[in-house]
């Protein structure tokens, strides 16, 4: 993390106009995403938010999530419970299971997960 004074940054902005699109752009594929995220959260039905949730967290950080049911629940905008319930109904399917740790869950099968159809 850098701190640059704001006159000292639009002085850099106004001789390397370049640069500063550059940021620009970055700054709006971070929002374009996250407003994805909101609307397919808003949109889709719980068990398909739980279900994206996941296929992003893995897809972000790999198979083995060190993530608890409520912190996956507030991810989705779910409830605990609620993802709880998900959860087994996807590790019944051969989808996701737990590791010996609490905290953790492991995607067992990646594709079926982001195929998944209620």
């Amino acid at each position: 993390m850098l701190r640059i004074p704001r006159k000292a940054f639009w002085s850099f902005e106004a001789k390397h106009p370049v640069i500063a699109l550059n940021i620009i752009n970055l700054v709006t594929e971070g929002l374009d995403i996250e407003y994805n995220r909101i609307v397919d959260i808003i949109g889709e039905e719980v068990e398909l938010r739980v279900v994206h949730s996941l296929f992003m967290l893995a897809n972000k950080f790999g198979p083995n999530l060190r993530l608890k049911r409520e912190e996956l629940a507030n991810y989705a905008g779910t409830t605990t419970e609620t993802t709880i319930r998900i959860l087994s109904k996807l590790r019944k399917k051969g989808i996701v299971s737990s590791s010996a740790g609490r905290g953790a869950i492991v995607i067992s099968d990646l594709s079926k997960l982001q195929n998944y159809r209620r």
